[in-house]
């Protein structure tokens, strides 16, 4: 199958469902648990404590002790959290069947389409002339090479500042007036991000053909 095929719209759609809302559905969230404790705090209020008397074997008062008693209530409280749906869940694990075939076909392949249709590549969806393939430039040797020059110079002006790769490559491609060794640096990087792709592009193509013959089996 030649790898300049193209990405269907409803894949393109499923892969960045999935790389964003679909995980953040099903990622461990501390939100649940937060309203959980919260529910907790609010249960113990309703306690009061009071005091007793404490008597011996005799029947004599000899103190006093604190008692923990509940005050009832009828109110009753929905379980907090979020449950996905059906749909949502058929959903998430059709994708996911079809991203772990990518991975265990190529790792690389994986890691690019997550960069892709990830956050990192709706962030450069947008921003001509490099789109998502922008999302790939921190992998690519060229890439690697103007992150490496760019910290360096970085370092010798003082600046205190550790950025991630793909941020530092971000701010490399932003520069409102690139002079023209930067341009063709990143006309260089956009090139082998582009192959990246294309790789990528094969080894998904490859899974779903595998997956519709065993579908129709």
């Amino acid at each position: 199958m030649a790898p300049q095929q193209q990405l269907t719209m409803r894949d393109e759609c499923e892969l960045e469902w999935f790389f964003s809302a679909g995980q953040v559905a099903f990622e461990r969230s501390t939100f649940g648990a937060t309203l959980e404790r919260a529910e907790l705090f609010s249960v113990a209020q309703l306690y009061h404590s009071e005091m007793r008397p404490v008597h011996d074997a005799y029947g004599r008062m000899i103190g006093y002790e604190r008692a923990i008693t509940a005050r009832p209530t009828a109110e009753t409280r929905a379980q907090s959290g979020y449950v996905p749906d059906s749909d949502v869940l058929q959903r998430y694990a059709h994708m996911s069947a079809l991203l772990k075939r990518v991975e265990a076909l190529s790792r690389t392949a994986s890691c690019v389409m997550a960069l892709l249709y990830g956050d990192l590549g709706q962030r450069w969806a947008p921003e001509a002339p490099h789109g998502r393939l922008g999302a790939l430039y921190h992998l690519t040797a060229k890439g690697q090479q103007l992150i490496k020059d760019d910290a360096r110079k970085t370092k010798q002006n003082g600046a205190a500042i550790d950025l991630t790769a793909p941020a530092r490559m971000w701010n490399i491609a932003g520069a409102k007036q690139p002079n023209a060794e930067r341009a063709q640096a990143l006309s260089y990087c956009a090139t082998q991000a582009k192959a990246l792709e294309l790789d990528a592009r094969a080894v998904w193509f490859s899974v779903k053909q595998r997956n519709s013959a065993r579908a129709a089996a």
